[in-house]
């Protein structure tokens, strides 16, 4: 898996050409073929990725396959014959020479397991204490730690609901997709979401005054039912926790 030559780049896409979105995330080059599921799986084609990361992808592709903003799935070949998926969008597309053209898809929706993966993969791709050049890691984190078993539950069902309101010193600029890791002071309990600023409002005391803090509103890129299932399992331990110290 993964053998093939594999760089690292910093660039962005020239904000001068028509309908190219400019990247602000770093992606690895990554030259090796991959299944993209058009539609609704009607039809497959075997394509070329040539950079890869935390936001999304760009591919290589025959010049009439796609168009900008269709839905489309990448899925990606994994350790002992399995693979993982990334569901996404077509945000830029440019022709080139030959009858083929580059895209790029913005990661839109993954299985909090595939999530795992695909973190794992650019991990491995990085090497040990490799970080990009914001000096973030692999994707840009907001860390949220509880002390207080109700607040966190009560975040956990927040975030059941596919959408979550935090307050952040840093104005991340919309469309960013960001991990949100979510903790408990003094227990194992992590848990890493992907997560999309889709609304940001900055707050402020009184008339004039500025408090450099921002009010986010970010968005699941999870399945519904798959967040439900996996943060209601949490939820339900965290439950049985209480419980069994009342008891006791």
């Amino acid at each position: 898996m993964w053998d093939q030559e594999v760089g690292y780049s910093s660039e962005l896409l020239p904000a001068t050409e028509p309908g190219v979105e400019r990247r602000g995330q770093s992606r690895f080059e990554v030259k090796t073929e991959v299944q993209l599921v058009l539609g609704r799986g009607k039809e497959q084609i075997i394509v070329r990725t040539l950079s890869l990361g935390w936001g999304g992808a760009s591919l290589l592709l025959p010049d009439a396959a796609v168009e900008v903003g269709e839905s489309v799935s990448l899925e990606f070949p994994w350790t002992q014959g399995a693979s993982f998926a990334a569901r996404g969008d077509v945000v830029w597309r440019q022709p080139i020479e030959g009858r083929r053209c580059l895209i790029g898809v913005r990661f839109s929706e993954l299985l909090l397991a595939h999530e795992e993966r695909l973190a794992q993969l650019l991990s491995l791709l990085a090497g040990p204490g490799r970080t990009d050049p914001m000096g973030t890691g692999l994707a840009e984190r907001i860390e949220i730690e509880f002390i207080d078993r109700d607040d966190l539950a009560v975040t956990l069902e927040e975030i059941c609901t596919g959408r979550i309101e935090i307050t952040s010193f840093r104005p991340y600029e919309l469309g960013r997709s960001l991990q949100l890791v979510v903790s408990r002071v003094g227990s194992r309990l992590s848990l890493p979401f992907r997560v999309r600023v889709i609304e940001r409002e900055p707050l402020s005391v009184g008339p004039e005054g500025s408090t450099g803090l921002s009010l986010l509103v970010l968005a699941l890129e999870h399945p519904n039912g798959d967040l439900e299932r996996s943060v209601g399992r949490v939820i339900a331990r965290l439950n049985g926790a209480v419980e069994s110290r009342e008891a006791a």
